[in-house]
């Protein structure tokens, strides 16, 4: 899974593991030699947050994502020659203008077709930050919006290691 961070200083790109402290009771049940975390990886150049599968911002960049993915449907509106197409990216300017993110918006099957072509950022689920949580423990911010992107874990355990998998929720 990636996670890409919009507008936070205090993270760094690389592979993060989310420590999860239920293996630390099921390490010790089963005698495993090890314990093996879920990890993702953490990408904080704007330029490559399209590759994501979520992004963690501040509240304060709603806006931005917003804007950003507001330019590009403006312009693409413009060129469009497609009724459905214009339809869809109508509704998409709509919800940025009130300055919420696309994910939120129930799209029909021929909707998500369209949109997959799109490189909008809001089309992932976006995890905002308040202010006073940006300097929380990042642990617990990678957590949250691992389950906010929709994921979520399960464990096997043996004598040789005690693991954390990742599964998209259904």
């Amino acid at each position: 899974m990636k996670i890409g961070i919009f507008a936070l200083d205090n993270f760094s790109a690389g592979k993060e593991s989310i420590i999860d402290e239920r293996l630390a009771g099921l390490k010790q049940m089963a005698h495993s030699a090890k314990k093996v975390y879920i990890e993702v990886e953490v990408i904080t150049d704007a330029q490559r947050l399209g590759e994501c599968d979520g992004i963690i911002s501040p509240e304060s960049g709603k806006t931005d994502l917003a804007l950003m993915d507001l330019e590009f449907i403006e312009k693409r509106i413009n060129s469009s020659q497609e009724e459905q197409e214009k339809n869809l990216l109508n509704k998409f300017k709509a919800q940025l203008e009130k300055e919420e993110t696309l994910f939120k918006l129930e799209l029909s099957e021929d909707e998500s077709k369209i949109a997959r072509g799109y490189p909008l950022l809001s089309l992932r689920p976006v995890f905002l930050v308040e202010p006073q949580g940006i300097e929380a423990d990042k642990n617990t911010i990678l957590a949250s919006a691992y389950a906010h992107c929709g994921y979520i874990s399960f464990f096997t355990a043996n004598e040789k290691e005690t693991r954390a998998w990742s599964l998209r929720k259904a």
